[in-house]
């Protein structure tokens, strides 16, 4: 019985090895972020009048919600393409990777020092710096 047990060992300890890889820990960007108003900003390169006061209006609208199976949810005005995005995402060190289904990727840079992301959106007038804190 002890020649049966000692072989079975090394596959006990593969399949303990393998159980203790998989992170049942949930990733800390985990949830929904809000937009920032104040710091999300117009990097504008044809301003017209009027076009500030409805950027701070439109941005109100962007929300980002990263579930702990990878999946997201981007919402954003309308009129700036889907106003609802889904797909994956994934994470490193400086950034949120979301993948769109037949679609671009975005990418998101995190700032660390604050738990906030910035999204950059490409508009006929310029381009729109959102930026994401995430919520308690």
């Amino acid at each position: 019985m002890d020649k049966y047990f000692l072989r079975l060992l090394p596959t006990f300890a593969v399949l303990f090895a393998l159980a203790g890889c998989s992170s049942t820990s949930e990733s800390p960007l985990a949830g929904t972020w809000k937009v920032d108003s104040k710091r999300s900003r117009l990097v504008s390169e044809r301003p017209f009048p009027g076009v500030e006061e409805r950027v701070q209006k439109a941005v109100g609208a962007y929300g980002l919600e990263l579930s702990k199976d990878t999946t997201f949810v981007l919402k954003q005005p309308e009129g700036l393409g889907p106003s609802t995005v889904t797909g994956n995402w994934s994470a490193d060190a400086e950034k949120i990777t979301l993948t769109v289904a037949n679609g671009p990727l975005i990418e998101l840079k995190l700032d660390p020092k604050d738990n906030s992301c910035t999204y950059r959106q490409r508009l006929p007038f310029g381009e729109l710096d959102v930026v994401l804190v995430k919520s308690p």
